[in-house]
């Protein structure tokens, strides 16, 4: 008996096993023969990982020359443009650098650096594609998505106005940071901050959200947004696991998630500043709240770096003595494996499993026990 003798609905059983990895294995089944590229071609795609603007511009159009819907059920997404300078700069001089050697191509960069305005302009053309390009797969995959992994830089979440109409059923899981949920807003003095209102629409589905912060200075901060009316009261109404990792500029998400859960935290100071009277009640149906710094600052001899050593300290004890208030909220430790590892890693590791049909869960050997500080207490 031949491959093509057993039945379709078997085979595409077993691919549906085998298609749950970044997309590989369903664009290999393509290759292999007519017969096992039709059967497979409703589950090929089941999981599929986009890195960088090339491949989430090329997933798009490949979905809208399908007619505007795929030609299989969609269960996993992992979309991600964190590779977007280096991908602008050789949009913009990939072609002329080929042909420079290294002195040449130095002297290139210093030029795209010197001239701002250009680059803006074609920064903003270039995420503007990668925003539309996201859009378009959101809404072809929306009838089936089950799990999302999505990762956008500031530039791109500038653009995603248009997302807030998109609708996912389906959705249980979602893990992105707060740029992606609350879009920045440029104002006139140049300074960009986060829009309190979230870029999505309602998800009745969603259980699992994981949030990772990704500021770079407390001024960019958005996770304590949540717990205002426009946050998970709005969006995730009947979430049962908030998930907040790489915590480290944003010691007012802490405070925010006490006041959202009846708890009063005393405080001598929080960065961005704290508003009690901000938050909302959280939904009834979370039950858990996870809380996991990023690895620790190292000191050193400047004022920025202390600032930043003294936020994290902050972040870490206001944590450690929610945890003393309720059960309901846990707080994990970096364990000695994962800080040699870069978070990026972990997370696909992450999306990967659950892919898969697996869920995150967290270990006991990763739950920080430590006392809140005495002067903190």
């Amino acid at each position: 008996m031949q491959l093509q003798d057993l039945p379709i609905e078997l085979l595409q059983h077993i691919f549906s096993f085998a298609c749950t990895d970044i997309g590989t294995t369903g664009r290999s089944l393509s290759l292999v023969s007519r017969h096992v590229r039709d059967v497979s071609a409703a589950v090929k795609l089941q999981s599929v990982a986009l890195f960088g603007h090339n491949q989430i511009l090329g997933f798009a159009s490949l979905l809208s020359q399908n007619g505007g819907h795929p030609a299989h059920e969609m269960d996993a997404l992992l979309c991600t443009t964190r590779a977007w300078w280096k991908e602008a700069h050789s949009a913009a001089y990939g072609k002329d650098a080929q042909r420079l050697d290294a002195e040449e191509r130095q002297r290139l960069e210093e030029r795209f650096r010197e001239q701002s305005r250009l680059c803006d302009e074609a920064v903003r053309t270039f995420c503007r594609e990668a925003a539309d390009a996201i859009s378009v797969i959101l809404r072809r995959v929306a009838p089936t998505l089950e799990v999302l992994f999505v990762d956008v830089d500031l530039d791109v979440a500038e653009q995603l106005e248009q997302i807030r109409s998109v609708a996912l059923p389906r959705l249980v899981d979602l893990t992105t940071g707060g740029l992606f949920l609350f879009p920045r807003q440029q104002h006139e003095e140049d300074q960009v901050q986060p829009n309190p209102g979230p870029a999505l629409h309602a998800f009745p589905s969603l259980r699992h959200l994981h949030v990772v912060e990704e500021a770079t200075d407390s001024e960019e901060c958005s996770q304590h947004l949540l717990f205002k009316a426009d946050g998970l009261a709005q969006f995730a109404p009947n979430l049962t696991c908030l998930r907040l990792s790489e915590l480290r500029w944003d010691s007012s998400v802490v405070l925010s998630a006490a006041a959202s859960l009846g708890i009063e935290l005393r405080h001598h100071r929080s960065y961005p500043p704290y508003d009690p009277e901000s938050a909302v009640p959280l939904p009834e149906s979370v039950q858990r709240i996870v809380m996991k710094p990023m690895v620790r600052p190292v000191p050193v001899a400047c004022c920025d770096e202390c600032d930043e050593i003294y936020i994290y300290r902050d972040v870490v004890n206001y944590a450690r003595r929610l945890v003393c208030e309720t059960e309901r909220v846990v707080l994990l430790r970096l364990k000695a494996d994962e800080e040699r590892s870069e978070p990026e890693v972990v997370q696909l590791g992450e999306w990967l499993e659950k892919a898969r049909g697996g869920m995150w869960r967290w270990d006991e050997e990763s739950v920080d026990t430590t006392p809140p500080k005495l002067e903190d207490a």
